[in-house]
């Protein structure tokens, strides 16, 4: 999860927060409307609609006041709505009753149908109806609306342009109709006035829940764990009788590490050393540092990244050049493996294997791939990254369906990016296996974001002595994230960094 802060431009909110609920809407449909396919074939947002419709003047919010004023008198009013229209049909019920401007109900036009418009046969006398129209609610609005009863009041509020736009002027026509309420009944919807027990209500302090840890009586700190290995709460496990096994499978686990003797370490690099959002900058200062502590400590660092020389250079950038001999890198998820110091690895001209040939082959056939994934293919790798049409499950599903019947294809992996097709050669525990032959140990400790099948740290993190920061495999052996409750990523990888400690006997361990 990632957090953004925008400081929208019309400054401190009023009793109705119609700045920040504009503002957030705004940025929401921006954010949506970014992907590729949400955008195919129109603008996100007609600037001529929106400009209509936040233009005091304009004849559209005219049009909007002529319609609503016939239905102001009414006590109900049944705010009509489609699918593009809802937000305006929800902020208009919320605002009507928090003014106490009158009662609101809201419904869609097909739900209308289904009873709501009940209402009316019994109490039409004291009923407006406010109907929301978007353009592709055109038809179904016109056939609704001339089944109603002749002394029901009708507003219709059009709202053309694209399903975006009609959501937000939706919003903008809410704030119109709220507006043109309170005047009516004068009253001020942006200070309509708090009585004392109101403010005793917002105000009141609600019991603290007790943490989940106290209630199942162990640690946070553990709590935190289990649940991120078993997906379950504690409270749960305690209620089901299996909290015990899952507690004395992880206090066994953090003996294996506490005890071990960790003379180098393999990280994932993507998620891991730097952050999914930031892949193409060098990993920051308070990561480099710490690769730095570890190595001047006799600590060899092995890599294990799914991509190629970009990761050579970006570690390059932060790693002092006279422990490049001692970092050493398993490109294209092993397949590759040389020092950081080696300038010619890997190379940029290795022919793919059959395998990958097999499989690129396939996977251009398929329609969904071909129109909404690119493909790199590399000696033993092929990396197929979605354009956001299809979910990251998706495309795995599809790649995995492809190639699994592929002479060669040893696996299909999902980094935080992207699907990788390995061949026999490519393996991340290739990396650990280099160290050892070299002669660091005993033990090696490795570091990873995908440790649930099928993600690319599976197979590494499924090691002994194995740390997850984010996803954990189903064994309980391994493959347990003990990073602190709210941390995971390249924070969860400097708290186990962080851990690492250089010991009297001058061995490192984990503390």
């Amino acid at each position: 999860m990632e957090m953004h802060v925008f400081v929208p431009p019309t400054g401190k909110d009023g009793f109705l927060a119609t700045n920040s609920l504009l503002a957030a809407t705004a940025l929401l449909a921006r954010a949506y409307g970014s992907a590729p396919a949400a955008a195919q074939g129109s603008n996100l947002l007609d600037s001529t609609t929106l400009d209509d419709a936040a233009d005091g003047h304009s004849d559209l919010v005219a049009a909007w006041h002529a319609q609503v004023e016939p239905v102001l008198g009414r006590d109900t009013t049944i705010v009509l709505y489609g699918a593009s229209t809802a937000l305006g049909a929800v902020d208009l019920e919320s605002k009507f009753t928090e003014a106490a401007l009158g009662h609101v109900q809201v419904a869609d036009y097909r739900n209308f149908a289904h009873g709501r418009h009940h209402w009316l046969a019994k109490r039409a006398g004291n009923s407006a109806v406010i109907a929301l129209i978007a353009d592709e609610d055109e038809g179904i609005a016109a056939r609704t609306l001339a089944l109603l009863p002749a002394d029901v009041p009708v507003a219709r509020i059009g709202l053309p342009g694209t399903a975006t736009d009609a959501t937000i002027t939706s919003l903008l026509a809410a704030f119109r109709i709220t507006r043109d309420a309170g005047k009516a009944k004068r009253i001020d919807p942006g200070d309509p006035g708090v009585p004392e027990f109101g403010r005793k209500l917002y105000h009141l302090r609600l019991p603290r829940p007790r943490p989940d840890s106290r209630v199942a009586g162990v640690t946070a700190r553990h709590a935190a764990a289990i649940h991120r290995k078993t997906g379950r709460t504690v409270t749960d496990l305690s209620q089901t009788g299996d909290l015990e096994a899952w507690r004395t499978h992880l206090r066994r686990f953090e003996r294996t590490l506490t005890s071990a003797r960790i003379g180098a370490i393999v990280l994932d690099y993507d998620g891991t050393v730097v952050d999914t959002r930031d892949r193409f900058d060098p990993p920051s200062p308070e990561m480099a540092a710490e690769l730095c502590r570890l190595l001047a400590h006799g600590i060899a660092v092995g890599v294990a990244t799914g991509r190629g020389k970009s990761v050579r250079l970006a570690l390059q950038q932060v790693l002092p050049q006279h422990a490049w001999d001692r970092v050493i890198i398993g490109y294209y998820n092993g397949a590759v493996i040389a020092a950081l110091s080696d300038e010619d690895t890997p190379p940029q001209d290795s022919a793919p294997s059959a395998a990958i040939l097999k499989a690129a082959e396939a996977l251009r056939d398929h329609p969904d791939i071909s129109a909404h994934a690119t493909m790199e293919v590399r000696g033993h790798q092929l990396t197929l990254a979605g354009d956001g049409a299809l979910s990251e499950q998706q495309l795995w599903d599809i790649t995995h369906g492809v190639t699994r019947r592929l002479e060669g294809v040893v696996s299909v992996a999902r980094s935080s990016h992207s699907v990788d097709v390995l061949d026999a050669t490519a393996s991340k525990l290739r990396v650990g296996e280099h160290l050892r032959a070299t002669g660091v140990g005993p033990d090696i400790l490795a570091i990873g974001d995908r440790g649930r099948w099928p993600g690319n740290d599976h197979e590494l993190l499924g090691e002994p002595l194995a740390l997850s920061v984010d996803e954990c495999s189903a064994d309980p052996a391994t493959c347990w994230n003990l990073a602190p409750a709210g941390q995971r990523g390249t924070a969860a990888t400097l708290h186990a960094l962080r851990s690492l400690h250089l010991r009297e006997d001058g061995t490192v361990g984990w503390r």
